[in-house]
């Protein structure tokens, strides 16, 4: 395959998700995750869209009273299509990811989670009437390209 000729458009997701805590520094999280990415392969512009089922472990570790380390460990099984001017494919897809997280508490109900990078594995099987393939692929990168910011609510703590 030819990896230079492809190139991203556009690519988003939202994923929300909720946790729970089974200590007092480990959390369990079960949500699910929209994605909608666009690109660019020898010319032909295809669009993906995927629904996932995900689950992730976290651990948090104290850096100072208000911020926090932890490695993100995720898992995801999703369904969706594939689509370019000549076909459509269905799409199943499994990633297993392990992302570095910082928290910074505002108080005790709010933080701000930014992650930079992944180590990331992904099983992809596309078909449709005529053709059936899987791919494979292993990443693993702490690059400004894979970046995530979200705010957290924490329901239990005053």
């Amino acid at each position: 395959t030819d990896y230079a000729s492809y190139q991203v458009l556009s690519n988003f997701f939202i994923q929300p998700l909720v946790g729970f805590a089974k200590s007092e520094n480990q959390l369990i999280y079960v949500g699910i995750r929209y994605e909608k990415q666009k690109y660019d392969y020898s010319s032909s512009i295809s669009d993906r869209n995927l629904t996932s089922l995900v689950v992730g472990f976290e651990r948090l570790f104290e850096l100072s009273p208000k911020i926090y380390f932890s490695p993100f460990l995720s898992g995801t099984v999703g369904l969706g299509t594939q689509e370019d001017s000549s076909m459509s494919n269905n799409l199943k897809a499994f990633t297993v990811s392990l992302r570095p997280r910082l928290h910074y508490f505002i108080n005790g109900k709010w933080s701000v989670v930014a992650s930079v990078g992944a180590i990331e594995y992904q099983r992809e099987i596309q078909n449709n009437d005529f053709v059936n393939f899987a791919q494979e692929y292993f990443s693993a990168n702490l690059n400004a390209s894979n970046v995530f910011f979200g705010i957290r609510l924490n329901l239990n703590n005053e």
